[in-house]
């Protein structure tokens, strides 16, 4: 039997549930440029909110994709300046926070 990926056990016991999380504005303009097609259209679709002089996208996903936009901002936020990389690092960590709520329940 392959080894089962944390996220598999996500994808197997609720493939369709929506979870909404925020996306760092910073992260949110990076992937309008370097994200495929699917994560910016998740993008233009999520809600804008406004914090302070910066923003956030409220979008309602699938966790797969949640994790799509985090692998893709990985790759544009290595490159990045140290703002992006710490709404980077906010952002895994808000992923990560909803993919062990999921393991382990509420």
């Amino acid at each position: 039997m392959p080894p089962i990926r944390s996220g598999e056990l996500d994808d197997a016991f609720a493939p369709q549930m929506d979870v909404v999380l925020d996306v760092p504005g910073r992260l949110a303009d990076l992937l309008h440029i370097a994200g495929d097609e699917v994560v910016r259209l998740a993008l233009v679709s999520g809600r804008n909110i406004r914090r302070g002089p910066s923003y956030s996208v409220r979008m309602m996903a699938p966790l797969a994709l949640h994790r799509a936009v985090l692998e893709q901002s990985a790759a544009a936020a290595g490159s990045a300046g140290p703002a992006e990389r710490k709404a980077y690092r906010v952002y895994a960590a808000r992923v990560a926070a909803v993919q062990v709520t999921r393991l382990h329940g509420p």
